[in-house]
């Protein structure tokens, strides 16, 4: 199957009625049913717990010429080498390039004001929707350019130490590792190596007046680490001339977040379900080419949101 476009998607298995106390955006499912549908598809699924979790992936339907791997990953856990135990395991089933990631995977534990705000909702969020994708990506960078990288070496420390220092590299060095992927990616075929982040509004600071006259719900946890890990898309859209980066959101979706959500502001459920909102995010990714929507926020409709 070497025709294949592999996906590799965070969180894969949080579908509609899903509950857990480590949420995520819960359009995971529906996004790997969508995509294992599609012909020369293999689609890399990460749960956090394999063996008990991962049912309902497990009964999607396939297309012939397609293919899900389910692999273990967990944002909640910082122990070291985790994530270079990651890129083992799936070099050990085969997989040594990926041509989309969507970085699924987040949390919505806490709607609370900035005054009542705890540091520890704080950085449960930060870990898991901020470092998890920035991780994510250093990771997988070798695989989704072809390039040589020790990105790998450096997400496997632990990320309350590393991410600093990663930030603080020299831009010389970005500039090398852009040209580098470009060079990579052209050779390698037709298809646009593509980094997605599964974002929020309530991550726009751009929109915070309109939402506050709205009667938005505190969010300063959540919306702290989207609006982080959005900067990180945008800056990588400018960094790796190779990479395709879009931040998407999937819309006000019945799930368990969105209806967490709409319990704050007085609303009796979210508006919209979730195979309306992945089929959105999904046209939002395929369309997205570095000459058009990379590095933007958008909605899943296609309407470009401010950051």
């Amino acid at each position: 199957m070497s025709g294949d476009i592999t996906y590799l998607i965070t969180g894969a298995n949080r579908g509609i009625g899903a509950q857990t106390p480590i949420s995520t955006h819960r359009i995971g499912l529906a996004l790997t049913r969508i995509l294992l549908l599609r012909p020369n598809t293999l689609v890399i699924g990460t749960v956090r717990k394999p063996n008990t979790s991962a049912s309902a992936l497990r009964a999607l339907p396939t297309a012939a010429s397609s293919r899900l791997v389910i692999q273990a990953l967990d944002f909640t856990s910082t122990a070291p080498g985790s994530l270079a135990q990651f890129l083992v395991e799936l070099t050990v089933v085969g997989v040594t390039s990926v041509d989309v990631v969507i970085a699924n995977a987040g949390v919505a534990l806490d709607f609370a004001s900035a005054l009542s705000t705890r540091a520890a909702e704080l950085r449960v969020h930060f870990d898991v929707n901020t470092l998890g994708p920035i991780l994510l990506f250093q990771t997988l960078y070798g695989m989704l350019t072809g390039a040589n990288t020790d990105a790998d070496t450096d997400a496997d420390t632990d990320a309350d130490t590393d991410a600093d220092t990663d930030a603080d590299t020299d831009s010389n060095t970005d500039h090398g590792r852009g040209a580098t992927a470009a060079t990579a990616t052209a050779a390698a075929g037709p298809h646009e190596k593509k980094f997605v982040l599964i974002s929020s509004s309530l991550g726009s600071i751009g929109s915070m007046e309109e939402q506050e006259d709205r009667g938005a719900a505190p969010s300063l946890a959540y919306g702290i680490s989207k609006a982080a890990a959005n900067y990180f898309i945008r800056k990588v859209h400018f960094e790796e001339d190779a990479v395709v980066t879009l931040a998407v959101h999937p819309g006000w979706v019945k799930t368990g977040s969105g209806q967490v959500f709409a319990d704050s502001v007085g609303v009796l459920e979210p508006p919209m379900g979730v195979e309306e909102s992945a089929r959105g995010v999904m046209e939002q990714i395929d369309k997205a080419t570095k000459k058009t929507t990379s590095g933007s926020f958008v909605s899943y409709n296609g309407a470009v949101i401010p950051w």
